[in-house]
């Protein structure tokens, strides 16, 4: 019913024409000089665009699921289409890539999610390109014209395994660029042309293939990327860490995740509030960590979201977070409980940790969570409990004591079993099924507040 209203106030302003699978009326009717042409039907043949004039048409969008079937070899009668929209669809006809050459005019091409498996080698002709968006497609390799893309802004691979042509520096105009695994590519010239891309506001790269060269490089270029603002580092564990000796990050960064991506001790130095004044987001994995990395992070005074991994490993921080640190988060996960002191983290909202019940056992430390009542904001704790290698008494005892120290507020509870391994009691026999499992099975405890208290 919305979708018939918004369709018929559109087609009164000419604003845009659509093609409904459930309502002929509107896929026979189109006006001659249609500007904009959204596609709403799940097989689309060339009839159905009979009776559009279509050196008019500027915007070409489809809904997800369509099949445009024979699409591609008409585009070049689409003279004037600047943005060409046609996401998670499924392309029938040969070489489907071939004639996307031919939209000289183009600035948009949104091909994330299609059954496309390359490019025209003459990509390069489309020299108005401002957006690239090939997630999550079949595409191996970027033809060498891609460097002749000078205006391009936005380019998006990530969900492929890509072969970057040389030459990547000359794209001086992206400010977003997002890559997964550059595979099979010449790796220490597409990082050191990296450094070139000085409009950069947004990276994402894989570093899965990267050896300790190469994190060199990396750093090197970083460091001349001044305006960044989101920086991503993806990697599987496995690579070298990365040396950031002399590395000064952009102080324009606000969202930093450095994921898998292990250093050997603490933080690097630069994740300093004298370095990154405008950090607002952190997600970071690393070895190990000390009381003063937490002082470090509790002083950045716009940090809001905090993801601090520490090698999958239980660390008791034994003093409390002080007064009028983290004056502004408002989400945390650590792999452990902190404990607060009245005026810490004045606006913490929501907080995530894990409960080891064997590491609580062998440090021989109680589950107490009573500081939580210090949280004034605080509406959802979600608990997970790793029950690996504890008695059933021990895992029941943990669980309660969750339940006795949480916020006075948290009422609600909702628990969600999985399988772990547990100890039987002294005397008592193993129930049958009690398997051997993988130790990171574990049970989540989530607590939350009440619907009608929250914001």
């Amino acid at each position: 019913m919305v979708l018939d209203m918004i369709c018929s106030v559109v087609k009164d302003y000419n604003f845009v024409s659509t093609i409904l699978d459930s309502d002929e009326q509107h896929s026979s009717s189109y006006h001659s000089n249609t500007r904009r042409l959204s596609v709403r039907k799940k097989i689309v043949k060339q009839g159905d665009l009979g009776n559009t004039c279509r050196e008019k048409v500027r915007s070409f969008n489809a809904t997800p699921g369509c099949r445009l079937s024979d699409l591609m070899s008409s585009l070049p009668s689409y003279e004037a289409l600047r943005v060409l929209s046609i996401d998670y669809c499924l392309l029938i006809g040969d070489k489907p890539h071939e004639n996307l050459a031919g939209l000289h005019h183009l600035r948009y091409l949104g091909l994330s999610g299609t059954n496309i498996g390359e490019l025209p080698v003459e990509l390069g002709k489309l020299r108005f390109l401002l957006t690239l968006d090939l997630r999550g497609t079949a595409v191996k390799a970027l033809p060498q014209s891609v460097t002749l893309l000078i205006r391009l802004k936005c380019l998006l691979s990530e969900g492929s395994e890509m072969r970057l042509p040389e030459g990547m520096g000359n794209l001086t105009s992206l400010e977003e660029l997002r890559l997964d695994n550059v595979f099979d590519s010449p790796y220490f010239v597409t990082v050191t042309e990296l450094g070139k891309l000085t409009e950069l506001r947004k990276l994402r790269i894989g570093t899965f293939k990267f050896r300790h060269n190469l994190n060199k490089a990396l750093v090197e270029s970083l460091s001349r990327l001044e305006k960044i603002e989101e920086l991503e580092l993806c990697d599987d564990g496995r690579c070298k860490m990365p040396n950031w000796e002399g590395f000064t990050p952009s102080r324009e960064l606000r969202h930093l995740r450095l994921h898998n991506i292990r250093y050997s001790r603490g933080l690097p130095a630069w994740i300093h509030p004298d370095f990154l004044p405008r950090l607002s987001h952190l997600n970071v994995s690393i070895k190990s960590a000390e009381a003063k990395d937490l002082d470090i992070l509790g002083n950045f005074p716009e940090l809001g979201s905090l993801c601090l991994f520490i090698a999958g490993q239980s660390i008791f921080f034994p003093d409390a977070i002080a007064a009028g640190k983290f004056p502004k988060l408002q989400y945390h996960y650590m792999f452990s409980p902190l404990k607060y002191q009245p005026g810490a983290m004045p606006c913490l909202q929501s907080v995530a940790f894990h409960v080891d019940v064997k590491a609580f056992r062998d440090a021989k430390m109680g589950i107490n969570l009573d500081s939580l009542e210090y949280l004034p904001l605080l509406v959802r704790v979600h608990a997970t409990i790793i029950r690996w290698d504890v008695t059933v008494q021990e895992a029941e005892a943990a669980e309660t004591a969750l339940y006795i120290s949480t916020h006075s507020n948290l009422v609600n509870a909702i628990t969600s079993k999985l399988r772990s391994r547990i100890i039987p009691a002294q005397g008592q026999a193993e129930e049958s099924d009690s398997e051997q499992i993988d130790p990171t099975d574990e049970e989540v405890l989530l607590l939350s507040c009440p619907s009608d208290a929250l914001p």
